[in-house]
């Protein structure tokens, strides 16, 4: 009725009824800023509504209501008020607000729109592309910096590894000059956007990165380098995270003796990331949560760490084996991915959740959302992407009882990965190697190449046990239990070593696993205490088909 209404009334007649609206507004005192500003553009008053518009976004960036700020400043550029920091707040506001693709977008026009400000709206743009999971446009920027520059990024894997040799021995040469501020700042988004899907071109810069803090530590980002090269030393594991320990104490001292929030944030992010590397305590989540809220409540437009924190949460929880949890928090992260575009924080919690379809006994649809992700992965090799979508289809293939098909299926998968630097990242060596292990077990489960798997498995049962770290102890054991019950032999010690790691350390799904194979292979009280230890855990996780998933852990029980 109002359109049908509308459209018999002239221009004049429709800006006099919205200028009287107006008046009838601003009479009764009402602070309805969108009707405000309907009713000013509809009565032809652009210059004031423009005016208005852009008053409001400022009040609402400086009360921290990103999202409202950034819509606002939207309208009034649309509305025509000239203001050139109007493009740059709106990006500022949008990046704030973590929504990581159209903050990029914005500053890509703000890059084009404005000369002077154009190196860094790139590199800024570039920066949230990657965090997005845009890789093919944020490398795009970034190339065209780094030419600009002098850094170009190498092409192939082989340069990657010459040019990350090359920054080794700068760091070990004196007098090395500074960084400038623009350079420090184009490294730190390199470590970090890289950081996601390539290590090795990723650690090149942030060799570079690092060296110079340690050079520099009153410069603007030491702290973030130092703490970043805390988590890429953190993640290969335990001697790593030994040479990690000295770098941690400085970043802690650089907090206190600055008083900067930012870096006081970073300090207590790396020692909670690095103690969920080590895998030691459940608890490690708490501090994993608390990190992430430090960094929304006290700093801005920190993305990166952010997801990443958000991303090694899901993934402690996914190795722990605590579906309920993993319920629990999927959707609250798929929200905050889906509202700021994130489509790699999305594609990584979908496919590394894929256990949840073999929970609910749905193969079907876990195969119908494998098919459907896509993801880009612009400068080659295997990526954590990659990792992700063959564990996922390998996993699908032990719960129907085909593991043995893996190998035939996906042996180029877990050659490349073996030879990529995703293995360099302990938690991701641990479950690979475990998967290896278990596509071989499947295999001499089925009587094929028995003599191999055995050699085989019991070199990975070892690598696994070697690592000092619990999810890999415990997988270890259970390889190797693996390999005893396709000897014919007992067992039950390599058993019950796998279900001592896993309940000490909250490992509980290869827990449950190894109490469902000791009751195959124990009697009388014994076996019902441990089928009834494992039937608890298949229960509280809501899991249909208990054998179907403790084969996904632990093949080779059924040698035929």
């Amino acid at each position: 009725m109002r359109e049908a209404v509308s459209a018999e009334l002239d221009e004049a007649r429709r800006r006099s009824l919205h200028a009287a609206l107006h008046r009838g507004l601003v009479a009764a005192g009402l602070d309805e800023v969108e009707l405000t500003l309907a009713h000013l553009d509809g009565a032809g008053q652009k210059a004031e509504a423009s005016r208005l518009a852009a008053e409001v976004a400022r009040r609402a960036d400086q009360a921290f209501a990103f999202d409202r700020a950034a819509d606002l400043y939207r309208e009034a550029m649309r509305l025509g008020n000239a203001d050139p920091s109007l493009p740059v707040l709106r990006a500022q506001a949008l990046a704030r607000g973590h929504r990581a693709k159209e903050a990029a977008e914005a500053f890509v026009d703000v890059g084009q729109r404005d000369a002077t400000r154009r190196r860094e709206a790139l590199r800024r743009a570039a920066e949230l592309f990657l965090v997005a999971g845009e890789q093919v446009r944020g490398i795009e920027l970034l190339r065209t910096l780094l030419v600009e520059r002098r850094m170009p990024l190498p092409e192939t894997t082989l340069g990657a590894a010459l040019a990350l040799f090359r920054e080794w021995l700068r760091n070990r040469l004196p007098d090395v000059p500074p960084l400038t501020e623009d350079d420090a700042t184009l490294l730190r988004t390199l470590s970090q956007g890289l950081g996601m899907t390539d290590n090795l071109r990723a650690a090149v810069y942030q060799q570079r990165w690092f060296g110079d803090a340690l050079r520099a530590p009153r410069s603007r980002h030491a702290g973030q380098a130092i703490a970043m090269e805390t988590l890429y030393l953190g993640s290969t594991g335990r001697w790593g995270r030994r040479r990690a320990e000295p770098l941690m104490a400085r970043v802690d001292a650089l907090a206190a003796e600055t008083g900067d929030p930012e870096t006081a944030c970073w300090a207590f992010a790396c020692r909670a990331v690095n103690a969920s590397f080590a895998g030691e305590s459940i608890a490690v989540l708490d501090d994993l949560v608390t990190a992430e809220r430090m960094f929304r409540e006290r700093t801005e437009a920190n993305t990166w760490p952010i997801t990443t924190l958000q991303l090694l949460r899901a993934f402690r929880v996914r190795i722990g084996g605590d579906f309920v949890h993993l319920r629990r928090i999927l959707p609250e992260i798929l929200h905050d991915a889906r509202r700021r575009g994130d489509r790699y924080l999305e594609t990584t919690m979908r496919r590394g959740a894929n256990v949840l379809f073999l929970c609910d006994d749905d193969v079907a649809g876990s195969e119908r959302m494998l098919r459907e992700l896509h993801w880009d992965a612009p400068l080659g090799g295997f990526q954590f992407q990659h990792w992700l979508a063959f564990d996922a289809m390998a996993e699908n293939l032990l719960y129907q009882g085909e593991g043995h098909r893996i190998l035939e299926r996906h042996g180029d998968d877990l050659a490349s990965l073996r030879w990529s630097l995703v293995e360099r990242q302990q938690p991701v060596r641990a479950l690979s190697r475990s998967l290896w292990g278990r596509a071989w077990l499947a295999r001499a489960e089925r009587c094929l190449d028995v003599a191999r798997a055995v050699v085989t498995v019991s070199a990975l049962a070892r690598s696994l046990v070697s690592e000092g770290y619990p999810d890999a102890i415990a997988r270890g054991h259970l390889l190797a239990a693996g390999v005893a019950a396709v000897l014919r032999r007992d067992p039950a010690p390599a058993l019950r070593r796998a279900v001592a790691v896993a309940e000490r350390y909250a490992v509980l799904q290869v827990g449950a696993a190894a109490h469902l194979r000791l009751a195959g292979v124990t009697d009388g009280a014994t076996s019902h205490a441990h089928a009834a230890a494992a039937a608890r855990y298949f229960d509280v996780q809501g899991i249909r088909r208990p054998e179907a998933m403790a084969n996904v852990c632990a093949p080779g029980f059924r040698r035929r």
